[in-house]
């Protein structure tokens, strides 16, 4: 996507509107899956957890079960739902679970009670700088929490699909949370091989999403609107950006394509500059760059230099063997096949290195746990 001088907030708008409509084939294909089926969205509360959920109440599953670990989130999603299924007649049966995914014990409850068919695992800590310094529960909600998920899929005699939400900042790792995410990935890799039952497992991974709560775009939106300076942490950063009903919509349907890769990874386009964007969004709200050539002006950018675990360049895959689809933006990525006596093995070290509070070794296991194998 190019950065165009415009008017007011221009780059927000190439965003949304960037959108791909649905065609019939993906209708087709999305209510095919999602017809009469139970839908468990974790993170239910998350911008993108919310959007999958908003996206699949137009095929008409039989339930959606929103679990979220976020008391305020899931009330106002409650509202907000329960408004939307009352004027539109649908039959939907909402279930809103104030729960985490690091209790098997509900997950189990959920499955046993409602017959779980579809699982969207979008739940999950984020950002970057703020888990730098809060590893055990970056370690226990993304890695413990995932695991959980991939076992209900396993045991389970109705769960047909159980589809991972993953970042790009899990390739080539360097932050506590891409690390989180990687191993994550790599779980769902090997109960995808080891799979004998009915669940089949899949990782989907993109970058930046426009309209997700915490994103870069967000955080420059608050600042201008207070008239504050933008801070950028490298002038080479960039990023790749989707929209948000993009993220949702091709997350569903990731679930249709070839199940023998286990990884799919969209098509985001060329990757921006942050700084490009920095003072685009400058532009975009009226206001005017201050910089040695105009120390008149309204807003500064600071270089403040890579904060702890960020990269400068973020990538999809780590594989050049990416498989293209009939869907022009879903793509499949061949990556080494993974041992599931192995994962399980280096997530049990973490967890005794997380009971014994050990940061030291649970940052060196972190590292080992997240090599492919």
């Amino acid at each position: 996507m190019q950065l165009l001088k415009g008017s007011r907030k221009s780059f927000l708008a190439q965003l949304e509107s960037s959108s791909m409509p649905l065609t019939s084939q993906d209708n087709q294909r999305l209510s095919k899956l999602l017809f009469n089926k139970c839908l468990l969205i974790t993170g239910a509360g998350g911008s993108v957890g919310k959007k999958i959920v908003l996206a699949a109440l137009s095929y008409s599953p039989s339930k959606i079960i929103l679990l979220e670990n976020n008391e305020y989130a899931l009330y106002q999603l409650q509202i907000e739902l329960e408004g939307l299924v009352t004027k539109s007649g649908s039959k939907v049966e909402l279930i809103f679970s104030l729960a985490s995914v690091c209790d098997p014990a509900v997950l189990e409850k959920l499955d046993k009670d409602h017959g779980i068919n579809l699982i969207y695992h979008t739940a999950s800590f984020k950002h970057v700088p703020l888990l730098e310094e809060n590893i055990f529960a970056a370690i226990s909600n993304n890695i413990f929490g995932s695991l959980n998920i991939v076992k209900l899929a396993q045991s389970s005699k109705s769960i047909e699909h159980a589809v991972l939400i993953s970042t790009d900042k899990a390739v080539n790792a360097s932050s506590i949370m891409g690390k989180t995410k990687r191993v994550s990935e790599l779980l769902f890799q090997a109960a995808h091989e080891a799979s004998v039952k009915q669940a089949v497992f899949t990782t989907v991974r993109f970058g930046n999403v426009y309209g997700s709560s915490g994103s870069v775009v967000e955080r420059f939106e608050k600042l201008l609107s207070l008239k504050q300076n933008l801070t950028v942490t490298s002038e080479n950063m960039t990023r790749y950006f989707m929209n948000i009903y993009d993220a949702a919509n091709l997350t569903l349907l990731s679930t249709n394509f070839d199940s023998s890769h286990g990884l799919v990874i969209f098509d985001m386009g060329k990757p921006i500059s942050i700084l490009a964007l920095a003072k685009q969004m400058i532009v975009d709200f009226g206001l005017v760059l201050k910089d040695k050539e105009n120390p008149e002006g309204d807003i500064a950018i600071e270089i403040i230099g890579n904060r702890a675990g960020e990269k400068v360049r973020e990538e999809l895959s780590f594989s050049r063997e990416v498989i293209d689809t009939d869907h022009p933006r879903i793509k499949l990525v061949k990556e080494p096949k993974v041992n599931w006596n192995e994962m399980i093995a280096r997530v049990d070290a973490l967890k005794s290195a997380s009971i014994s509070r050990d940061e030291s070794k649970l940052k060196t296991l972190l590292d080992i746990s997240q090599r492919s194998i």
